[in-house]
């Protein structure tokens, strides 16, 4: 990246810190309690706990979906770039991926989990969950985000950090769209009473004939998005179901799209026992079926993808005393793959890869971990977690989290942590060659952070330095060829946030983050730069209320440049515009229009995989207006 491009997105971030204070200096009430409410959010998920958001171990992000809406973000996948450190992508067949802290990982969203009120609704292992991040912003309520690893609690592939989405509750709307990309969307919330049940109900559903792939390739797409919660009293029942369809795709290579659906049933209970006690119990049962083209097999023909699905049971203990909080959790887990089929391996180098065919594969895994929230004094917590697990296919392991939270003032909050995560292997390394590789290991992610937050009326300022090693990481050594625990990754980095109000009509919401990162996964499995990652990255969003009923919001997203970029040098800025109109017509009726990325810039996203890197080109530029009706 140049100097130039440097001192740009420097002097964004340092205009929004110093800017903020100098111009909010008015005292209105509306502004200020809203800023507030905003500050005082609480999120339980760091601990299971809940917290004050900037008090929790390690750093979390929150994003609400009426500013995200706002500023002009339609899917969950466009407002993360909001998170510092996060790259948001894309990969050939459109489907959204991140990478996190300059690690890559072309499956499962970046090793990053994704939960979906609180469940997951992707299979890891299967190793295709981006679909989630697709969810329309119409639908969210709110988007949190852990940095880092967050295994302790929420067990395997917690890697590089977690996200859950948490969709709108008790809302009655109607939203209909259409973009110039062929795009068209109808999203409805419901919520009534069944008997003694409140339940709330969401629905997304989107067709485009044209989705969003790289120049010059073209294919029609289906999204559909349905959840169903009932509660009554500490029982919470859920369901939860995604499907995408792309279609074949015509461009300079014959490609017959995919299919992705996930569903899932949970259920928990919650239960005080005493004062200070309460018990949570809860059961999910998830399946996937995934598909993707055609391979053969001697005379036959299959179809790619993946069939399986996963029950989970778990409980929780929560004590609390005068100075502390105790949290005791066990979670089991039985994962079915009824059929799986893969490109496979190459029998020995220098072959064409041997394609797989996988049925009637198990896995269990069981896991016990302990927490300990210890306050000594008014302004100091520490944190001591650790969690066991054994997976019958990889094995068994300890992993820790110690973290210390200090307020040394009203305004000033230091946190310092040390975590570990780990994913195991997914089912395509598990069965690279048929059967199973029982010489896998866990990946490791050991990362170490010190914080620092400062928080006034009128904005909060958040920086975090920070070192993440991953060990044992699985790659394709081509030698034998098989997949091995032979990579390593190293990564270090700051990240900086800015939020808060500069006038009693102005909000703004920007990050700006610096990461190196190197690995050895490569055929010579010699440590290098990760070219493919920036290492600047910065966002910049401003809402303005010219009336009451009337935002203006503009999104600025910039991605340094990259080495391995094979398209210039892989360094762009996009640019979102969007309008709402609130009560229009004196109706309850919200119009929304907006314009993603308006200088219709260059966008370069990169796919890596054991053979090297592939540069994709996206320039499009899409126009859209919706209409919200309120029940």
């Amino acid at each position: 990246m140049s100097a130039k491009a440097n001192v740009k997105v420097l002097t964004m971030a340092l205009w929004a810190t110093f800017a903020a204070p100098a111009s909010a200096q008015s005292d209105d009430a509306a502004a200020l309690a809203e800023l507030m409410q905003t500050l005082e959010e609480e999120t339980e998920v760091a601990t299971r706990t809940r917290m004050n958001r900037d008090f929790v171990p390690g750093m979390v992000t929150v994003l609400e979906g009426a500013e995200l809406r706002d500023l002009g973000a339609r899917t969950v996948w466009e407002g993360l770039a909001y998170v510092p450190g996060l790259q948001t992508e894309i990969d050939a067949r459109g489907v959204p991926t991140l990478t996190a802290r300059g690690i890559y990982f072309p499956f499962n969203s970046g090793s990053i989990r994704i939960l979906l009120n609180g469940y997951a609704i992707g299979r890891e292992d299967l190793a295709a969950n981006g679909s989630a991040l697709q969810l329309p912003i119409t639908l969210v309520e709110r988007v949190e985000f852990v940095r880092g690893p967050g295994s302790v609690i929420y067990g395997d592939y917690a890697f590089q950090g977690m996200i859950n989405i948490v969709t709108r509750q008790g809302a009655n709307e109607m939203v209909a769209g259409l973009d110039n990309g062929g795009g068209q969307t109808l999203d409805a919330l419901h919520r009534f009473d069944l008997g003694q049940f409140a339940v709330s109900t969401a629905l997304g559903w989107r067709n485009s004939s044209e989705a969003v792939l790289p120049v010059g390739f073209l294919a029609a797409e289906q999204l559909r998005s349905l959840f169903v919660r009932a509660e009554r009293g500490g029982l919470r029942l859920l369901a939860q179901g995604e499907h995408r369809r792309l279609g074949e795709i015509s461009g300079a290579i014959a490609d017959p799209g995919q299919s992705d659906t996930s569903y899932t049933v949970a259920a928990e209970y919650t239960r005080a026992i005493g004062a200070r006690a309460s018990l949570r119990t809860h059961l999910q049962f998830l399946d996937n079926d995934y598909e993707s083209g055609e391979v053969r097999l001697g005379p036959n023909s299959f179809k790619l993808g993946f069939a399986g699905s996963q029950l989970r049971v778990g409980a929780e203990l929560s004590l609390e005393a005068e100075r502390s909080h105790w949290l005791f959790g066990v979670d089991g887990l039985r994962g079915d793959i009824d059929r799986a089929t893969y490109r496979g391996l190459p029998p020995r180098p220098g072959l064409p890869p041997r394609p797989t065919l996988i049925r009637n594969e198990s896995r269990r895994a069981t896991g016990a971990f302990a927490q300990a929230q210890v306050s000594p004094t008014d302004a100091l917590q520490i944190t001591l977690g650790a969690r066991f697990d054994d997976n019958s296919v990889v094995g068994s392991r300890l992993t820790p989290r110690v973290s210390l939270v200090w307020q040394p003032a009203a305004r000033h909050v230091l946190k310092a942590q040390y975590a570990q995560g780990y994913r195991s292997p997914t089912f395509f390394e598990l069965y690279g060659d048929g059967s199973v590789n029982r010489n896998l290991d866990f990946e490791v992610n050991t990362t170490s952070e010190l914080s620092y937050i400062l928080r006034n009326a009128q904005h909060t300022f958040r920086a975090t330095v920070y070192r993440s090693d991953i060990d044992d990481m699985v790659f394709l050594d081509a030698r034998i060829p098989a997949f091995r625990n032979v990579g390593e990754a190293r990564s270090r980095g700051v990240e900086l946030e800015w939020e808060g109000v500069l006038a009693p009509q102005w909000r703004w919401r920007s990050s700006v983050s610096y990461a190196r990162a190197r690995d050895n996964r490569n055929l010579q499995l010699v440590a290098e730069d990760i070219g493919r990652s920036p290492n600047w990255l910065g966002g910049f969003g401003v809402l303005w209320r010219p009336r009451d009923d009337v935002t203006i919001g503009l999104d600025l997203n910039h991605v340094g440049s990259r080495d391995a970029a094979a398209i210039g040098d892989g360094e762009y800025q996009r640019i979102d515009v969007a309008l709402t109109w609130r009560n229009a017509f004196g109706l309850p009726i919200d119009v929304r229009s907006g314009i993603d990325n308006l200088g219709n810039a260059r966008t370069v996203q990169i796919v890596t995989g054991p053979t090297g890197s592939t540069s994709n080109l996206y320039q499009n530029r899409v126009a859209y207006v919706s209409l919200g009706w309120r029940l």
